[in-house]
């Protein structure tokens, strides 16, 4: 049975964290970093555990131009979107996409960090604002090679980008 890829809840979320990384990956990564200005001139930082990657979220202070941008992005797109197709629908079908995506992520991080712990919760939060903003880009219109649309499609790849952190992008 072929796995049905445009269905969130066919895809192996977080199912290559801590894996080592293939070229196409890494490449994968690298086109990402150089799309997103914020980012640009950032390393790739490998993140190799969960125990690495809680603990550079509980302690790391991410980049304030990363996160600004993002922001902006978000804004840009949503301005977008509403013109396109209203306030009411955008909001609404945010609500339902956000819903939807909440449980698929969910569960994939339940089955890849455990029930009820920290990592699982902050996994939940990443994935559903990454196909928020997913979602944003598509409904504004954005192309395929949109940051926002290669962000998800790192998550759906089976890795989890963290953040930008001292010049250099974390993925897990």
């Amino acid at each position: 049975m072929d796995i049905d890829r445009t269905d969130p809840a066919t895809i192996g979320w977080f199912a290559r964290v801590g894996r080592p990384w293939s070229p196409a990956e890494a490449g994968a990564v690298d086109a990402l970093i150089q799309s997103w200005p914020a980012l640009a001139g950032s390393a790739l930082s490998v993140v190799g555990g969960a125990e690495a990657a809680a603990a550079l979220l509980r302690t790391a202070v991410f980049d304030d131009a990363w996160w600004d941008e993002e922001e902006g992005l978000r804004e840009e797109l949503w301005l977008a979107a509403s013109h396109a197709i209203g306030e009411a629908g955008l909001e609404r079908r945010l609500a339902a996409d956000g819903a939807r995506w909440r449980a698929v992520a969910r569960d994939a991080a339940r089955r890849a960090f455990g029930a009820e712990t920290e990592l699982a919760a902050d996994a939940v939060v990443a994935l559903s604002l990454a196909a928020h903003q997913r979602t944003l880009a598509a409904l504004a219109g954005a192309g395929d090679d949109h940051v926002f649309v290669r962000k998800l499609a790192l998550f759906a790849a089976g890795r989890w980008p963290l953040g930008c952190h001292r010049g250099r992008f974390h993925v897990f």
